[in-house]
């Protein structure tokens, strides 16, 4: 598909979305913010009523902008419980466009959803939303439950400013089609084509083939038909079904054995009809799996190279795990609790005391404002955790000094992204009889590059001991409110036992026992296998351990760190 097609058919899935209205849900907008993105959103306005423009929706938004609730600034003027409108209310019939909606959290989506059931219902609600989405991965996608809701999923991460031109259709043509597109009618065949089509492609949710009808009817009522084509739905099914499936189609395999030259045998007239009818079917369900698997494979091979082109910028992602606080961090939501320690909302103070005033009055015959203990909420914040990647690195044996020059240039590679990302490094080597904790977290790229220029190598291999001081150091780092990643770079062949002594058998026995309490911790761990070849034993160990098994080849600090990095971006 050609650049210009695939801002064609952006335009389109824009349009139709506004004909459908709360029938189709929708858009997921896949683009960064820029030039191109502005563009789509300009001609889309122009689209709309100028009495009926968007709302746009910020991540960050509460709960209460989104329901409404009491406006203590009219309240408190009038001497009134005024209320005030929130931004669901607001978008009644039109359009709700929320801005970075892969950061959106779970209790904004779950309204934004409620908001779009009412519509499905015929209540007063937005008629669709646009979902605009910046993110690369599938991980970072905006909520299921929005992106289940809307039909369409525009892609134009890749396209170029100068494709980005003023939409063919306008204002007339979207309120022409929105007036006849309740008379246009879909053939049953066509229903059952769509329904056996996406249950081929593994499109299986209920709103996909439904989805589907509208579309086509919306296209048909855009052409100024009354009855909706094989072209209809077939652009449909290309417009919605590829965002949705979950197997690429296969080709039926020809096991049928070759037939004799035989004459067929007589068939009566309404046989003859049947067949026909059969086949008519079979060949617009081919067409229609047929216009899905190309658009499927295009858009396949585009998030793919996104990812690509992602991982090769070396963009890390988010740092720890979400943690709430009372005292700091990004503002989350009221809580009705109070806590020793914390900060009071005042707002939602004064709300929550408004209604009360009148009857607070009357008992006290006191003027002023009252609040009560009971009226207290408090602010709860929500941050992102510092992850604390520590390295366990086995220094003993003749290739010791590798093994550590492999933990430099992976440290070192680590702390670029670490000064970005606020995250910590610390360092366990273990040679001899024991495992020694060479450097504490830190970020500080001196003390990382000085500690390991003066580590030794050589003697035994204390694996249990290194093991235990790492669930340790992990636990305290959690304690702390960190998200520890635990990186092995070790053969996995421990002959020194937990007190010191030399003893293979007992070693392996203890190795096997930490490896499980790693697991049942469920920390995150990565066992890169410093063997000479990928070591069977190594990858036993990594298995028991819960750890993401890989082999280190020569020169591979780029990889662990690379590999390390993903790691934390997975989060």
């Amino acid at each position: 598909m050609s650049v210009a097609e695939r801002w064609y058919l952006a335009s389109l899935a824009g349009a139709l979305a506004l004909i459908g209205g709360s029938k189709l849900g929708g858009i997921r907008l896949m683009v960064p913010a820029g030039p191109v993105r502005k563009i789509w959103l300009e001609e889309f306005r122009k689209l709309m009523p100028d009495d009926a423009p968007p709302v746009y929706v910020p991540a960050s938004v509460s709960a209460r902008a989104l329901i409404g609730g009491v406006s203590m600034a009219k309240s408190l003027a009038s001497g009134a419980l005024t209320k005030e409108a929130g931004l669901i209310e607001q978008a009644r019939g039109r359009a709700l466009i929320v801005s970075m909606a892969d950061r959106l959290d779970g209790e904004a989506a779950a309204l934004i959803g409620a908001g779009m059931d009412q519509s499905d219902v015929g209540l007063e609600a937005p008629s669709n939303i646009v979902l605009l989405d910046e993110s690369d991965t599938p991980e970072e996608a905006p909520p299921y439950l929005l992106t289940e809701r809307v039909a369409f999923e525009v892609d134009l991460f890749a396209v170029p400013y100068r494709f980005a031109e003023p939409f063919v259709l306008n204002r007339e043509d979207i309120r022409s089609a929105r007036e006849r597109v309740s008379g246009v009618h879909i053939d049953d065949a066509f229903i059952e084509a769509v329904v056996a089509a996406c249950i081929s492609v593994g499109a299986l949710s209920m709103r996909t083939p439904i989805f589907c009808v509208e579309a086509a009817k919306a296209i048909a009522a855009l052409g100024d038909r009354t009855e909706v084509s094989a072209e209809d739905t077939a652009t449909a099914c290309r417009l919605i079904v590829p965002a949705r499936m979950e197997s690429m189609p296969q080709e039926a395999p020809d096991d049928e054995p070759p037939t004799e030259n035989k004459e067929p045998p007589e068939e009566s007239d309404a046989e003859a009809n049947s067949d026909e009818e059969t086949a008519s079917l079979e060949d617009l369900e081919a067409m229609l799996i047929d216009a899905v698997a190309a658009e499927a494979g295009a858009s396949f091979a585009r998030k793919k190279k996104r990812r690509a082109d992602r991982k090769a910028r070396g963009i890390a992602g988010r740092s720890g795990d979400v943690t709430f606080a009372m005292d700091k961090g990004r503002p989350d939501r009221t809580l009705d609790r109070q806590t020793e320690k914390g900060r009071v909302d005042l707002i939602a103070t004064l709300r929550t005391a408004a209604p009360m005033q009148t009857l607070r009055r009357k008992k006290t015959d006191a003027a002023g404002f009252a609040i009560r203990k009971s009226d207290l909420r408090m602010k709860r914040f929500r941050r992102r955790k510092q992850s604390s990647v520590i390295f366990v690195v086995d220094a003993s044996g003749s290739s010791a000094l590798n093994r550590l020059a492999e933990a430099k240039g992976a440290a070192t590679r680590l702390l670029t992204d670490c000064y970005a990302r606020r995250d910590l490094v610390s360092l366990i080597v273990f040679r001899g009889k024991e495992a020694e904790l060479a450097l504490s977290p830190t970020r500080s790229l001196v003390r990382v590059k000085r500690q390991l220029a003066d580590l030794p190598g050589g003697g035994a291999t204390p694996l249990a001991d290194a093991m235990a001081t790492a669930v340790r150091l992990a636990d305290a780092e959690n304690d702390r409110g960190r998200t520890p990643v635990i990186v092995f770079l070790s053969d996995g062949r421990g002959n020194i036992t937990l007190d010191g002594t030399a003893d293979r058998g007992t070693a392996e026995q203890q190795t096997k026992l930490l490896a499980r309490t790693l697991a049942m911790k469920q920390l995150d761990t990565l066992f890169f296998d410093t063997s000479r070849r990928p070591d069977p034993r190594a990858q036993a160990l990594s298995t028991d351990m819960g750890a993401a098994y890989h082999f280190l080849p020569a020169r591979g600090g780029s990889e662990v760190s690379d590999t390390v990095r993903n790691q934390i971006g997975r989060r």
